[in-house]
């Protein structure tokens, strides 16, 4: 006679565990693809704004008058993102700050008198994941009559 046993082989227990490995591991990947791809649409949607924000400012100071008040766009001219925020800070050619803005709906940005012939513009860009950007540029003044 034969006796019946009950339960699963050695085999068939290792297979399982290997199955369960596999896809822990296919898991985790998937995971780790997906955080990477949103961070990367976050950071493309902070170089976006910045560089229109840039754009903005250098056809704003390419008239001699608005370089020397450093008139910085306002919120109305440039939105961040939604759930963005950005900070800007502009350095003479010294290396001194003349104006720094942080970014507040329906705040105008300060408008400082300078007349440096180089000033430095700092724009951190903060994601809504907490991630600071840091985007630097340097403009020269336009000439005096432009």
């Amino acid at each position: 006679m034969h006796a019946k046993t009950r339960g699963l082989t050695l085999i068939e227990v290792l297979i399982a565990i290997t199955l369960l490995a596999i896809a822990g591991v296919m898991l985790g990947y998937f995971s780790t693809s997906f955080s990477a791809t949103r961070g990367a649409l976050m950071d493309t949607k902070a170089q976006t704004f910045a560089r229109s924000y840039i754009d903005t400012l250098r056809a704003r100071w390419a008239a001699y008058g608005d370089y020397t008040r450093t008139l910085l766009p306002g919120p109305g001219e440039v939105p961040p993102p939604q759930g963005y925020r950005y900070t800007i800070t502009v350095y003479d050619d010294r290396g001194q700050p003349i104006a720094r803005y942080t970014y507040q709906p329906g705040q105008p940005p300060p408008s400082v008198p300078s007349r440096s012939p180089l000033k430095t513009v700092e724009l951190e860009v903060t994601a809504p994941d907490g991630r600071t950007l840091r985007f630097v540029t340097q403009l020269a003044a336009p000439p005096e009559g432009g």
